[in-house]
């Protein structure tokens, strides 16, 4: 079972270099949207940053999630 299937209003952000198209690939895969309003600088250049299940209010981070306990498979 999928971590998504157990708690599936868990936010999740992911930090992706533009020229890492292997990673890109797999966070959309796994139902991420690119948040271009907070890519970041990095430390070897701009970081995009990937979102699901996050609310955002202009660049301050909104995490709308209620507690779970995931107890190890």
């Amino acid at each position: 079972m999928r971590v998504t299937e157990r708690v599936p209003a868990l936010p999740v952000i992911a930090r992706v270099r533009p020229a890492n198209t292997a990673s890109q690939r797999v966070v959309v895969r796994v139902g991420l949207v690119r948040a271009e309003h907070l890519d970041i600088a990095g430390e070897k250049g701009l970081d995009w940053i990937f979102v699901k299940n996050v609310i955002w209010l202009s660049r301050v981070v909104m995490l709308s999630f209620e507690f779970a306990t995931i107890s190890p498979c």
